[in-house]
């Protein structure tokens, strides 16, 4: 990375649900994409940014991580 601002992303605290914590609502004021052709969750703004995750994880946890460098 070259310190680029990558934009301002919207993070879920986890205060009223922690298993929500560290979890994206949006990037740059969206929650869909249009990076990708088709309708689908490739274009959803979800996960983690991998820096933060909900508590209580086990090895059978499915796990999200947004990336910018895709996008």
């Amino acid at each position: 990375k070259n310190d680029t601002d990558e934009g301002r992303f919207i993070v879920n605290n986890g205060v009223k649900d922690v298993q929500k914590l560290g979890q994206l609502s949006s990037w740059k004021n969206k929650t869909k994409l249009d990076v990708w052709n088709k309708e689908g969750s490739c274009n959803d703004v979800r996960g983690t940014d991998s820096t933060l995750y909900p508590p209580y994880l086990d090895e059978d946890t499915s796990l999200n991580v947004f990336s910018t460098d895709i996008c």
